[in-house]
Parts: structure tokens; C-alpha cells; sequence
């Protein structure tokens, strides 16, 4: 078949115009713009996602010299083609993108951008194409958190989240159950019920000096986004002290963290922990004495209902107001030691002095072997004399033991 010069020159043309059109639905289905094939323009896109993202409320703005308007369409990258018409959406250029793409998929992103200048439009084979992996899914905690704790401070330190956009940490003086609302942005120096605001930011650390000696201090960090959500949070505890251990008041009866272990109760069923009984005078205001004893966590199955047992002449005492020995930092091993001891070797000069009896006699921790299993039993000495402890209820065992063990602080 033979077609004349003339007609194959119109039909290139009309494919040519064909091929300039953009179809969209808000420019109009059809609407037949110039020929943007050769249009000098690419736009200038500010604050858009990169990399992995979770933001979900898109705040981009599109600009350059004498552009007026664009279209984009913004997709999951495997069902968005720069290169079709169909799915475009038109803005001025004042206006910007400010979708919200919560409800699309997580995964890799497309967002194509066809620019207008003056009345001619990009090709789509020009469209500006820009990528980002959506990541939305529940935030990473904070991990790795370590403290070091010294008189008076306690330092925090964490690992780096490539998920997370900052830290927030907080503190309160009782464990920590409050949680950040979502969306909501917190300045240090705020206190919200009994939780402070320590510090946010892009930060991997946080110093807290100035604080008092043996009190317990209990912090929360949390990881969040650009979008200021936040992750669950890692928590911490500390009591600061010149030494790495203190006395804590425990006359709730409930077992605190980083308490010290003296022994196994005579029938296995649980650890003992090292108390000190507090006497007073009459008037209730005066301590007279401080004596070293066991204490028992959970009787009868009530984690509230822990008591201090000391040995007192040939029988037991239990004290209503107590004390119990916790490290503040480190392990059993790094603070203290068990030596050996018989009545009437010298005493170390590292022997732990943990209570007293009037002004002038010291009382020590000690501890030997009791019952039928040989587990040991924390109890009271003071130089020259046996190791006292409370038996109640051990069958065939001693109160006291001439041989026995000291504890040393180091």
C-alpha cells in the first residue's frame, strides 16, 4: 500500500501531539497542554523522606524559577510508574504535598513530580522520581543502657537506633510507670506527676550530678521518631554512694533490687538477704543500737510481707524497723568477701562494721553452716565473741558457732 509524502508527515504530527498530552484527573481527562520535551525546569524539593522513614504526614515543598504548578502521584514503588498518566494529582506550587500516607504499606516509596512553566509541562520521561522505605512498625527500644554510679551521680549510657530521630529521659524518686504521649514534644525541666524531664535530644548519654547519697533514683529512656512517638522504655535504677554499697529502709518489707545475699534459708526454699534491726530510745527519736540479722522476702507468699530476724541472748527477735544491705553498683565480689574466721583471731582491719551496740561495741556480719542441708545463715558478732543467729524453725540447729565467716568490705 502506498501513502503519500503528505499524509505520513501528518501522521508523525499528530503522534508527535499525541505523545504531549497529560492525562490526569484533576487537569481533566484528554486535556491536551504544549509539549514539554524540551522544558528546562526541574523543581527544587525541600523536606521529603530519604532513607528509611516513618514519617506518615508528608510536609514537602515544591518550588523553582517560573514554575506555577505540578503534579505528583505518590505510591508503594511497585505499583507507581512515573512514565503513565493515570494517578497524577495537580498543586500550585504554594501549595506543596501534604498527604498523609499512614494507610499505605510499609516498604519502598515512589513520589513522581511533573513540573508546569509558563503553559508547558514536563515530559513524564522527565518527571522528577524520588525513593524512601516507609518503616512504621513499632519503634525499637533503647538498648544497651548502662550506668556508672559514683558519689552523688549517676551517668547513663545507651547504644545508637538508626530507627530513632532522639532519646527523652526522665527520672522519679519511686519506679517509673508513667509513658510519653505520642505527638506530644517534652522540655527538660518539666515534671509531670512524679517523673522530671532530664533531658531529649539526639543524644547517646546523660550525666545527672548533684544528687543525695543513698537514695534511689529510677530512670526511663525512651527512643522516638521524627513524629515524636515513642518507643517502650529502658529502664534503670541507682543509688549513689561514695562506696558501692548503702543501707536502705526497707520497713515496707518488700525486697529491693541490688540487695545482698547472706545465706539459703534452712530448707532451700529461698535466698536470705543481710537487714540491721534499728532500736531506739524510748522516746522513738534516739537509735541506741543497729544489729546485724537474715532477711526472709515473701513469707507466705506476699512479696510485702519480707522480715528482719536478728538473734538476741538465746532467742529471736523480729524487728519492726529495718534496714537492708544493697550494692549500689558493680558485683558482690568487686565490694565484699567472705574470710574465714575463728573466735579469737584478729580481726581484719576490712571487716565490714554493720551495726552497734551502744557507743562502743561494733557488731559485724557473719554467717556458718546450720540444719541438716549445711546452708549458711546470716547473723551478729562482735570481737572476741561466737556468731549469733536466728534459727527459728531449722531443726537440729545451732544458735551460735565459734567457727564461722566474716564478711570484709573491700
Amino acid at each position: 500500500m502506498k501513502y503519500s509524502l503528505t499524509f505520513l508527515c501528518l501522521l508523525v504530527s499528530v503522534l508527535a501531539c499525541k505523545r504531549s498530552r497529560i492525562l490526569t484527573d484533576d487537569i481533566g481527562e484528554n486535556q491536551e497542554l504544549s509539549s514539554g520535551a524540551n522544558l528546562e525546569a526541574q523543581p527544587i524539593v525541600d523536606n521529603a523522606p530519604n532513607g528509611e522513614s516513618r514519617i506518615t504526614q508528608l510536609q514537602i515543598a515544591v518550588t523553582g524559577p517560573g514554575l506555577t504548578h505540578f503534579i505528583y502521584k505518590i505510591g508503594p514503588s511497585d505499583q507507581t510508574n512515573c512514565l503513565l498518566a493515570s494517578g497524577y494529582n495537580t498543586r500550585a506550587i504554594s501549595e506543596g504535598i501534604t498527604d498523609d500516607i499512614s494507610s499505605l504499606p510499609d516498604g519502598p516509596i515512589t513520589l513522581c513530580i511533573v513540573v508546569q512553566k509558563g503553559d508547558q509541562w514536563q515530559d513524564y520521561g522527565e518527571a522528577t522520581k524520588l525513593t524512601w522505605t516507609k518503616a512504621t512498625g513499632a519503634l525499637e527500644s533503647i538498648q544497651g543502657l548502662t550506668s556508672v554510679i559514683t558519689t552523688q551521680k549517676i551517668s547513663l549510657f545507651w547504644e545508637a537506633s538508626s530507627s530513632s530521630e532522639g532519646t527523652l529521659v526522665v527520672r522519679s524518686q519511686q519506679p517509673i510507670a508513667w509513658s510519653p504521649e505520642d505527638g506530644q514534644v517534652y522540655a527538660p525541666g518539666e515534671t509531670i506527676e512524679d517523673v522530671e524531664i532530664l533531658a531529649s535530644g539526639d543524644i547517646l548519654s546523660y550525666e545527672d550530678d548533684g544528687l543525695t547519697d543513698n537514695q534511689s533514683y529510677y530512670y526511663a529512656v525512651y527512643a522516638y521518631d521524627i513524629e515524636n512517638r515513642y518507643a517502650p522504655p529502658s529502664l534503670e535504677a541507682g543509688i549513689p554512694s561514695a562506696t558501692p554499697y548503702t543501707w536502705i529502709s526497707l520497713s515496707s518489707g518488700a525486697l529491693t533490687s541490688g540487695a545482698v545475699q547472706g545465706g539459703t534459708r534452712f530448707d532451700g526454699s529461698r535466698e536470705l538477704y543481710i537487714c540491721r534491726a534499728i532500736l531506739k530510745d524510748q522516746s522513738g527519736t534516739v537509735i541506741t543500737a543497729r544489729h546485724p540479722g537474715k532477711f526472709i522476702p515473701d513469707l507466705k507468699g506476699d512479696p510485702s510481707a519480707g522480715r528482719c530476724y536478728y538473734a538476741f541472748g538465746e532467742g529471736t527477735v523480729r524487728a519492726d524497723e529495718f534496714e537492708i544491705l544493697v550494692l549500689t553498683r558493680g558485683t558482690f565480689e568487686e565490694a565484699f568477701q567472705w574470710q574465714d574466721f575463728t573466735v579469737g583471731d584478729p580481726l581484719d582491719p576490712k571487716v565490714f562494721v554493720a551495726g552497734n551496740e551502744g557507743a562502743d561495741r561494733d557488731l559485724f556480719v557473719c554467717r556458718f553452716q546450720n540444719g541438716v542441708n549445711n546452708l549458711f545463715t546470716p547473723g551478729k558478732t562482735f570481737q572476741g565473741d561466737p556468731c549469733h543467729i536466728d534459727a527459728i524453725g531449722a531443726p537440729n540447729s545451732l544458735r551460735q558457732s565459734a567457727s564461722f565467716q566474716i564478711l570484709l568490705s573491700k
